[in-house]
């Protein structure tokens, strides 16, 4: 930092109001023309807050078709109380086998370690791509409830198609190469019903944001 006034090199050690070789005081000198620039830079960044919540207002709530996506966006959820597996007789859903792979329990009394991974080695990336559509999903609808503010309607879009790849990825691994590694172990191991309506969701839901997109054109920023 230099003395505006002067130009004498103010070390970052001194602390003194003024300058040290011609008085100026560092703190007020030239303070009305900050103080308006300041307030001009407030009156831009006030506007442009209204600017954005008026547009999520109008292209995110307002609009039908806006309000049905923001609503829909929350589907994908479901998963999280779809049975996935069916274990002698009684089905378990997603939740629960989350909490139950890495807790211990019912499938794996010993959680996930590096020790016992190899005996699930089939089932393992079934299970990442289903966290990771479901991941993906979370990020889609944080996309939709921002979009609107920014007139961002693609990210929401790419973030449910990628969900929906890992989610029919992963149902496929599940049902015709993890269940044959469990069955292995506990022959009253099958995959649930679940898993496809999870996909139909996400499949319905990926066709829908992807329509929305074109649909979005005829909004246009406000200024």
């Amino acid at each position: 930092m230099n003395c505006p006034v002067c130009g004498t090199k103010i070390k970052f050690w001194d602390w003194r109001q003024n300058c040290r070789k011609c008085g100026t005081n560092l703190f007020l000198h030239d303070f009305n023309n900050r103080l308006r620039e300041e307030s001009v830079q407030a009156e831009k960044d006030f506007l442009w807050w209204t600017n954005m919540t008026a547009q999520f207002m109008d292209y995110g709530v307002k609009d039908k078709i806006s309000l049905f996506r923001l609503i829909s966006s929350v589907l994908p959820l479901i998963l999280l109380c779809m049975p996935v597996i069916t274990f002698n007789g009684s089905t378990m859903i997603y939740l629960n086998f989350l909490l139950d792979s890495f807790g211990g329990g019912t499938f794996f009394p010993e959680g996930f370690s590096l020790g016992n991974m190899t005996q699930y080695t089939l089932f393992l990336p079934a299970f990442f791509l289903l966290a990771v559509s479901l991941f993906a999903a979370t990020l889609a609808f944080f996309s939709v409830v921002v979009g609107p503010a920014f007139m961002n309607f693609r990210a929401a879009a790419i973030f449910e198609l990628i969900g929906t790849l890992c989610a029919s990825a992963g149902t496929v691994m599940f049902n015709f190469f993890s269940v044959e590694s469990l069955s292995a172990l506990n022959p009253s191991v099958s995959a649930s019903f679940g898993l496809y309506i999870y996909c139909a969701v996400m499949i319905a839901e990926t066709v829908f944001m992807i329509r929305f997109v074109s649909y979005s054109k005829k909004f246009k920023a406000l200024n």
